[in-house]
């Protein structure tokens, strides 16, 4: 594994986002998730050898003809050094890796742990229309919380 095989391989077969969580019942929270799929888990773990950090898991499939799916997830800030070896070397999902990059530096100015702002909400509009295949046919982004500091 190296950083070139990964970027082939994370450009088409990976996906970065933000996916929504809940950090109670009234607070939504996005953490950016890395993410790299494949039906054989062997290359997905030397991934994650490789990279230092995630995990492999089994992706849940319906009885039937689906063979079993994999994938590996890493989630967070710790993400920042490996998405800039992989910038300069993807071409397809370069815009949102660079998005990435610009959140995290973004989130690490100030305290990481403070609510979401009206900057941080437009980083994950902006992922979102970045990683829409069908425009206009997914879910609306949840409303901003009353009282969301604006930035």
């Amino acid at each position: 594994m190296n950083w070139d095989y990964l970027a082939g391989f994370f450009d088409g077969e990976g996906s970065i986002c933000f996916a929504a969580g809940k950090a109670n019942k009234e607070h939504v929270v996005y953490r950016l998730a890395f993410t790299l799929s494949n039906n054989r888990r062997e290359v997905l773990d030397l991934a994650c050898a490789f990279l230092g950090f995630g995990r492999v898991y089994r992706r849940a499939r319906k009885e039937g003809r689906h063979r079993p799916s994999w994938d590996y997830k890493a989630t967070g800030h710790g993400l920042l050094p490996a998405l800039r070896e992989l910038e300069p070397r993807l071409l397809i999902k370069r815009p949102q890796v660079l998005l990435a990059i610009q959140f995290i530096e973004h989130r690490a100015a100030g305290a990481r742990t403070r609510p979401y702002s009206e900057a941080d909400y437009q980083f994950i509009q902006e992922m979102r229309r970045l990683n829409d295949r069908a425009p206009g046919k997914g879910k609306p982004l949840r409303k901003l919380p009353d009282g969301c500091n604006s930035a």
